[in-house]
């Protein structure tokens, strides 16, 4: 038979112990500081906040002349943004516009209603066009979309909204 080989070593430590102290005691402060700063970056936050004077109420916008149809409207709108080249605004413009009209022609309160709202809405509704609700969704599409609207597609909605509002 032969020998047993010779008993394991002791194991090696990777750190002394007083490193291994000196290590967590140095993560601990790093974390109290941490805590400290964005405790701190919070509370000013919220200080800020409070002195803030708050926003100045816009004036609502007069209601359009009765004697201006919708499509003038939508007319004049469509050059103005024509002109700006800022079609995501303009599809906003619009939408607030249509909302404006339908809320005179129908009683809805349209303004405060989403595409979906106003589209359910005007399906319930007997003498209104339900295209207007389906153009509605897409315009929103329009206006929240990843991509910016380009000149065709606003183009496009404001003859659209011509088409269906008169």
């Amino acid at each position: 038979m032969s020998p047993l080989p010779a008993s394991p070593a002791d194991a090696l430590h990777v750190l002394p112990p007083a490193s291994l102290l000196a290590l967590l005691a140095l993560a601990a402060a790093i974390l109290i500081l941490l805590a400290v700063l964005i405790a701190r970056r919070l509370f000013r936050g919220r200080q800020q906040s409070d002195t803030t004077p708050p926003p100045v109420p816009r004036p609502a916008a007069a209601p359009p002349s009765p004697a201006i149809s919708i499509g003038t409207r939508i007319q004049a709108l469509e050059r103005k943004f024509l002109k700006t080249k800022a079609f995501r605004d303009g599809c906003h413009s619009l939408a607030v516009l249509i909302k404006g009209h339908l809320a005179q022609v129908t009683g809805l309160a349209a303004e405060r209603m989403t595409s979906t709202e106003i589209e359910r809405a005007i399906d319930k509704l007997p003498a209104a066009d339900p295209r207007v609700g389906g153009f509605m969704t897409s315009l929103s599409r329009r206006r929240y979309g990843r991509n910016a609207p380009r000149r065709r597609h606003f183009i496009a909605a404001c003859e659209e909204a011509r088409e269906l509002l008169g």
